[in-house]
């Protein structure tokens, strides 16, 4: 049986002395409710992560400890989240991480601190650099330079910055100008990379053209014709509105009629030739109002009506298209020779 290395005896033996002390690093926050929440919330991830972590499930226990990280910091969490992305060969995030933790427990004078140093030392040699170079020529105003859409800072320009293996994409862009990108491969174990930005170019400026508008042709008898075409003179729009007003008129006349006669009956049952009681009197005043407005209604009725036969009936017609027109006429020889035209208007 192969023994284990040294090396990697001791890189074991740090990550769990690191987590015995995670636990307390949780218990050492505030003490609000929405506090304890995100706390025990990280608790649980953190146990999660760690067990994935120990099963060789990097693509599951690196998220769970990022989060467990970001509910509530933890010198035990960052080392271990630092030792799985390590472990999924992102080289540059977990040495950014190692020494993350290793500010944090020098800070709070927590022992763990050698054991981040070791790890931050151990990984560093190991690191891909790239460098994102902007060169004076392409220092255009409003320069923005993204890496995998996250802003480069104008002071990290031409600075060998690490990075994790893979693929990166660069982009520049300005206002005015014609963005560019490129996409970068990253080799693992210490490959340096090296991007220029180059001057971008101008946005070609679109050239609006004025509008013209079409001049209005002459409103002439035929043109005006035409486009009355298919629609009815106002008068007997106004016609038509005055019958249908009428027709519903005759309607309201006849309900009122009927509903009068009606209300008669009703207060002829409870009167004598001399005597009606309250009720009957009631129903005979419902019974003569009914009929007056009966005949109001009936009365208008008539009236609109009336209007809009006149109305209807008085409207000029249009003439037809070309009315007024004699056409041209021809007159051909016995052999069929066309001897000449003529026409009048």
């Amino acid at each position: 049986m192969e023994r284990p290395s040294r090396s990697r005896l001791v890189g074991a033996a740090l990550v769990l002395l690191a987590g015995a002390f995670a636990s307390r690093d949780a218990r050492a926050q505030g003490t609000s409710a929405s506090a304890g929440t995100d706390k025990a919330t990280a608790e649980v991830l953190f146990e999660e992560g760690k067990a994935l972590l120990a099963q060789g499930k990097l693509a599951e226990a690196c998220p769970k400890l990022a989060e467990s990280l970001r509910l509530d910091t933890g010198i035990g969490t960052m080392l271990y989240l630092a030792e799985c992305w390590e472990r999924s060969g992102r080289t540059a995030s977990a040495w950014g991480q190692f020494r993350e933790a290793q500010v944090v427990a020098a800070r709070d004078k927590d022992p763990r601190e050698k054991i981040a140093r070791a790890r931050a030392e151990k990984l560093e040699p190991k690191l891909a650099r790239l460098a994102i170079v902007v060169p004076p020529a392409s220092e255009v105003k409003d320069l923005v330079v993204t890496k995998d859409g996250t802003p480069v800072a104008r002071a990290l320009w031409g600075t060998e910055a690490p990075i994790d293996p893979g693929k990166h994409v660069v982009r520049a862009s300005a206002p005015g100008r014609i963005a560019w990108e490129t996409t970068i491969d990253v080799a693992e174990q210490g490959a340096r990379e090296r991007v220029v930005v180059p001057t971008l170019g101008e946005e070609p400026v679109a050239i609006v053209q004025p509008r013209r508008e079409p001049l209005p042709l002459p409103r002439t008898e035929e043109r005006a014709a035409k486009e009355g075409e298919g629609k009815l003179p106002t008068r007997r729009v106004v016609a038509l509105g005055l019958a249908g007003l009428g027709v519903v008129g005759l309607g309201l006349g006849t309900y009122l009629g009927l509903s009068a006669s009606s209300s008669l009956d009703d207060a002829n049952a409870r009167c004598d030739e001399r005597f009606c009681d309250a009720e009957g009197l009631s129903l005979r005043d419902d019974a003569v109002t009914k009929a007056n407005l009966s005949t109001v209604s009936f009365a208008a009725s008539g009236v609109a009506i009336a209007a809009g036969a006149v109305l209807w009936f008085t409207t000029p017609r249009r003439r037809a298209r070309g009315a007024g027109w004699i056409l041209p006429t021809a007159s051909a020889t016995p052999t069929g020779g066309l001897l000449g035209a003529s026409g009048a208007f």
